[in-house]
């Protein structure tokens, strides 16, 4: 398995654990992969009381790599 593979795999599984998180309300969490542009999304939806919840994390992980180019 090749280092870009492996980097893929960590970010499905660090993505996996945050959405197993536990809500006090009636909130899920969706996770959207996306493997062929390397694009990976965890969304929490549900009803808080009367609210609708539809949140989506805007966070960006980059990974780089310390090899001279």
């Amino acid at each position: 398995m090749d280092k870009l593979e492996n980097y893929r795999l960590y970010i499905q599984k660090l993505l996996e654990k945050h959405s197993h998180f536990k809500s006090q309300d009636d909130i899920q969490s969706e996770l959207i992969f996306d493997t062929v542009r390397d694009r990976y999304q965890l969304m929490c939806i549900g009803w808080k009381g009367l609210k609708r919840v539809y949140h989506i994390r805007h966070e960006k992980l980059v990974i780089k790599s310390a090899l001279p180019a």
